[in-house]
């Protein structure tokens, strides 16, 4: 499974830490929040990590759950007749 390219968690600097963000190509950059999770679980995972290297260990984890989302369906469209 591959991820969107229309979406992607990325990871900013903010003073001395590093905090992990959703982006996708409509809205831009976001915080990470339950919203992602589309009814499913949301995951307990950081969004602020000390160092780049933790930060980039924490994207790689988010991303991990991003592509393991389940899809969304599109509803379908009733027929009057």
């Amino acid at each position: 499974m591959t991820l969107d390219l229309e979406e992607t968690i990325i990871l900013v600097q903010q003073g001395t830490r590093y905090k992990v963000r959703y982006w996708n190509a409509v809205m831009g950059e976001q915080p990470v929040g339950p919203r992602l999770a589309r009814g499913d679980t949301f995951p307990t995972l950081a969004t602020w990590a000390k160092t780049k290297m933790e930060g980039e260990e924490l994207c790689q984890r988010w991303k991990m759950w991003l592509m393991a989302r389940p899809k969304r369906k599109m509803p379908r469209r009733k027929v009057y007749s």
